[in-house]
Parts: C-alpha cells; structure tokens; sequence
C-alpha cells in the first residue's frame, strides 16, 4: 500500500473501506488524502489499535467510521442492497468498478486456498469454485 499511496497517488486516497484493522491502521493514515473518509467494517487482525495517530487524522481531516451490518434490521439490510443495485451496480456492469480477485481454487485444493489466505498472501478475493455432477 505504501508504494501505490506515494508513488500513484501522491495527494492520496479519498475512501478506504476495509476489514482488517490493527495490521493496516498506520499504512491506511500513510495513504490517505486530505478531507479522506475511512470506513472499518470488521477487525480481522485485533480490535486494538495502539498506532492510529490522532495528529495524523486531524492533520489531513480524516473522517474514521465504524459500522457493522450485523444488528441492524433487516429492512435497513434491503434497502442497503437496493442502493448499491441503484447506485453502483452499473459500475461493474460499464467497467468502471472492478472487483479484484487474487486467485482461483478448484474446491478439491480448498485446503490450500484456506493456508494461502492465512499466510496473508492475496491481493484481492479469492474464489473456490464448486462444481457439481448433474446426474
């Protein structure tokens, strides 16, 4: 992340929407731009930050959100889903948005997608694919 916030996007990124927490916190401040949002949705590396600098978010006017979709209602969620099909779903459709994905396992290797995600090798989703026989 440091390469690609200082050497192509030097005045830095305007969202960062991510899962992980802890392990990311001080690259995220690094890369993000001034008047930047930064959106955590999980803490899949711990729940403790101890390297988020309060001078680095109020330097840059970071705005830091918290959310988890879990508890909230279920109308909530389907709105939610109908705002995305409104909103950016077109994205992906005219190539503006892309997902990135990492790799592709067959679900017979699923024992080693699951380690090469451990090992915290992707860059990007990875995908199991599940066939099955049509008899």
């Amino acid at each position: 992340m440091k390469i690609i916030g200082v050497f192509l996007f030097s005045l830095g990124f305007d969202l960062i929407y991510e899962s992980v927490g802890k392990d990311y916190v001080e690259a995220n401040q690094e890369v993000l731009g001034i008047d930047s949002r930064w959106i955590v949705y999980g803490h899949q590396s711990g729940p403790q930050a101890d390297k988020l600098s309060f001078t680095t978010l109020m330097k840059k006017r970071i705005t830091l959100s918290g959310t988890v979709l879990r508890v909230r209602p279920m109308d909530y969620k389907t709105n939610l889903v109908k705002q995305f099909q409104e909103e950016a779903i077109h994205g992906f459709v005219d190539g503006k948005l892309k997902a990135i994905t990492d790799k592709t396992w067959p679900m017979e290797q699923i024992a080693e997608a699951h380690k090469y995600m451990e090992n915290d090798l992707t860059m990007g989703k990875i995908v199991v694919t599940v066939i099955q026989d049509r008899q």
